[in-house]
């Protein structure tokens, strides 16, 4: 006959079922591989915003359980990572906690009335400059220079 029989065609299913397997398993342990290699540093904790004067942002996070090491990376909104960012490193250990466990932190020498990008990765423990993926970014703006006098009280 034309047509193979229900047996034949499930033979054949099956075979090319398993040699398609015996292809993907390969690149899937690749890909875990990889992830393996990649994920060994996790992402930064979510940044929340504290205020902002100024020259001054603060915002805060809560520290993560397996690592200690962090850098808080800046830069103004219009300007690239890769060669305008500023950073600082921090260790999570020597730093003053807040009374929620949040570890708050201050970036400052900015400009007035600027908008800014702000992030934190974690550092590796063993590496000062391998880190894993930013956090969400927060735009913040500082605060403009105010030209209006401060209230201030005058004793006639």
């Amino acid at each position: 006959s034309a047509f193979p029989s229900p047996t034949h065609s499930i033979l054949l299913i099956k075979e090319r079922a398993v040699a398609l397997c015996s292809i993907v398993a390969p690149v899937s342990s690749l890909a875990a591989s990889v992830q393996n290699i990649t994920m060994g540093v996790p992402a930064g904790p979510k940044l929340d915003f504290v205020g902002a004067s100024e020259t001054i942002i603060t915002v805060s996070f809560n520290p993560l359980n397996s690592h200690d090491q962090y850098v808080l990376q800046w830069k103004e909104y219009h300007q690239k990572w890769e060669t305008d960012g500023q950073s600082k490193k921090m260790n999570s250990t020597e730093m003053t906690k807040t009374g929620n466990g949040k570890i708050q932190t201050n970036i400052e020498g900015l400009n007035p009335g600027a908008t800014y990008t702000v992030r934190l990765r974690v550092l590796a423990e063993e590496s000062s400059s391998e880190a894993g993926k930013a956090s969400p970014e927060l735009i913040i703006d500082t605060e403009a220079v105010s030209c209006t006098p401060k209230p201030s009280c005058i004793i006639l």
